[in-house]
């Protein structure tokens, strides 16, 4: 392996689809609130990877955990 790579192993795939309802809008706040909580752990951390279709949210979903850790500081 080149200098400065290493290899990741997915171990989890989360599908993000956004749309609008209150079922939609529950499963977004559970992955932020995952994707927070993944950040919090500090014992174990973790690369994490956000892919999808072209518009369909992923960076949103980034600027609202960006939001709420700020909130909490």
């Amino acid at each position: 392996m080149p200098h400065g790579t290493e290899q990741v192993k997915i171990t989890r795939a989360i599908p993000v689809r956004i749309a609008l309802g209150e079922i939609q809008r529950q499963f977004i706040d559970q992955l932020i609130n995952e994707l927070i909580n993944l950040y919090r752990n500090k014992k174990q951390r973790k690369v994490i990877v956000i892919y999808g279709q072209k518009r369909a949210g992923k960076s949103s979903i980034l600027y609202h955990v960006q939001q709420r850790l700020q909130e909490e500081n």
